[in-house]
């Protein structure tokens, strides 16, 4: 009796055990990606006459798609990959080049030079610039940790021979992320 109550006994907690851990939240990765362009500004950049520009741009953790913070629990995150885009049809010819910073406060500042192409783009993807991935990086630590961050956007623009372009002229800033969020608890 006593064998048999021990057996009884085993096999309940085995089978407790087994539910206890197949109810378990599980962590998975998720692909998710933010970012903004000022195409959709109600007023687009300029650069000065100088040839200066400059813009701070808000970014919150609810911009994230495919995370919100309300419900996830993040438990680890990496960049996949990070895209920067200078652009403007009107105002820029094949050859321009872009002296531009990135910058925000805590992590430092990512300086980049790019040129103009044939369709009036500056184009720089963090595939092929470990730089512009890791301050992204960082920056996107600091979103998630902060809920918010503030990334400064500054340069200038100089003509196909390197002198300043003197006027003022607006253009677009794209710039996207596109991440892998380990997120427990998800259903």
């Amino acid at each position: 009796m006593k064998n048999y109550k021990n057996k009884l006994l085993a096999t309940l907690l085995a089978v407790f055990t087994l539910f206890s851990f197949t109810s378990c939240e599980t962590d998975d990765w998720f692909r998710g990606d933010y970012g903004f362009s000022t195409s959709e500004f109600e007023v687009p950049p300029y650069t000065d006459n100088r040839g200066t520009f400059s813009l701070l741009v808000d970014l919150y953790d609810t911009d994230i798609r495919g995370y919100d913070a309300r419900i996830d629990y993040l438990n680890d995150f990496d960049i996949y990959n990070s895209w920067l885009t200078i652009y403007s049809k009107k105002s820029f010819r094949e050859g321009d080049q872009i002296d531009v910073y990135l910058e925000s406060n805590g992590i430092g500042r990512y300086k980049a030079t790019l040129r103009v192409d044939y369709r009036g783009e500056a184009y720089i993807d963090g595939g092929y610039d470990p730089n512009l991935r890791n301050f992204m990086y960082r920056f996107t630590d600091k979103l998630l940790a902060n809920g918010r961050a503030q990334l400064h956007i500054y340069g200038e623009l100089y003509d196909h021979r390197g002198y300043p372009i003197n006027q003022s002229l607006p253009f677009d800033v794209t710039l996207e992320n596109s991440l892998d969020l380990l997120i427990g608890g998800r259903r």
